[in-house]
């Protein structure tokens, strides 16, 4: 399908896309990332977590989607606010794609922290892909994330999946089972299925009935996927003081809510029924080819896991796409230093 839909109804990508790629340097083993305020990002996790990630590189716009079309304004209204020199101005719906550069060698990545939008999707998504192969992303991923019936003081669990039935099936990620309404993730995801740019997703969870707070447990366990799945540095760790705020914020709510405190403490307790392993589990071979996936043969990205699901994932990416196959393109096998300095920080506290 071409990136330029489709009715006379529709605007086209050429209307509403400004883009700079053009003009952009040649970037390094760039991937890009997308997350949207609305459907796909319960308390802003998604979004919190690019927008993190891009105040540690050096950001440059290279496209900007005009919001015009796209958006009701009367349900995403925009912002009146006065400027530096006092001046009064309007603050739109933004839907800016940026290159953000690594100063440290690692690869590069092309963002989208923006704003679902309201109407005309298939126009929109068009920007989105054509702004990717314009810069030569090798693969997509959405970031997400969901209220869910997880406990607030666990560990917040990252899930994948993909659309590609080979990469499903080569990565142990989940084909989307999901049927009912959907968001441009979905779309993009769908768009792009059996294309040489490769969808992924990873979507956290968020504790339900935590749905008008923030929870940065929950942007920084994105974070730290995105560093051992990519190999860039995020610095997740420099978010333990916010973690550590909101969870007593969080936990204060919970004393003085009889109901939600009874949710929470069940729960707690299925979280560790469903995570206490036997005590006397049945022993496997582990050859090479199978290590990773011998202790957990689901879809959920582990903490013990991270670089041979670099690996994975972004080698069949290649093998099963058609791309750039060199290992210093990908250098999947080097953990980046971010990665040794987060973990230096956490033992240290």
């Amino acid at each position: 399908m071409s990136d330029d839909f489709y009715s006379d109804d529709y605007p086209t990508v050429d209307e509403v896309l400004e883009s700079h790629a053009d003009e952009v340097a040649p970037l390094r083993r760039p991937v890009m990332l997308v997350a949207l305020e609305g459907w796909f990002d319960a308390a802003t996790a998604a979004t919190s977590a690019l927008e993190r990630l891009m105040q540690s590189r050096e950001c440059v716009t290279v496209a900007s989607i005009d919001p015009d079309p796209f958006f009701d304004f009367t349900q995403q209204r925009p912002e009146a606010y006065i400027d530096e020199d006092g001046e009064r101005q309007i603050r739109w719906p933004y839907n800016d794609i940026v290159v953000a550069r690594g100063d440290d060698g690692s690869r590069d990545l092309v963002v989208l922290s923006g704003v679902e939008p309201h109407l005309f999707w298939q126009t929109y998504v068009g920007c989105v892909i054509r702004t990717a192969r314009e810069l030569h992303c090798g693969a997509l991923v959405t970031v997400g994330a969901n209220f869910d019936t997880v406990p607030h003081t666990r560990s917040p669990i990252v899930t994948g999946s993909t659309t590609n039935s080979a990469l499903a099936g080569k990565l142990r990620l989940s084909r989307p089972h999901y049927q009912g309404p959907t968001g441009v993730a979905g779309v993009l995801q769908q768009r792009l299925d059996g294309d040489r740019m490769a969808p992924v997703s990873l979507r956290v969870g968020v504790p339900h009935y935590l749905s008008s707070s923030e929870h940065p447990k929950s942007s920084a366990a994105l974070l730290r996927h995105l560093e051992s799945v990519l190999g860039v540095p995020t610095h997740h760790a420099a978010m333990y003081e916010e973690i550590q705020r909101w969870a007593e914020l969080h936990d204060t709510a919970i004393e003085d809510d009889e109901e939600r405190r009874t949710t929470c403490a069940r729960l707690s307790a299925t979280t560790t029924a469903a995570t206490t392993p036997p005590s006397r589990a049945p022993t496997t071979s582990v050859t090479p080819s199978n290590a990773f996936f011998a202790s957990k043969t689901t879809s959920k990205f582990t903490q013990n896991s991270p670089q041979k699901l670099s690996q994975f994932l972004l080698r069949d990416i290649v093998s099963q796409h058609g791309f750039r196959t060199d290992p210093q393109y990908w250098r999947l096998d080097v953990p980046s230093r971010a990665c040794e300095s987060s973990r230096a920080v956490c033992r240290s506290r």
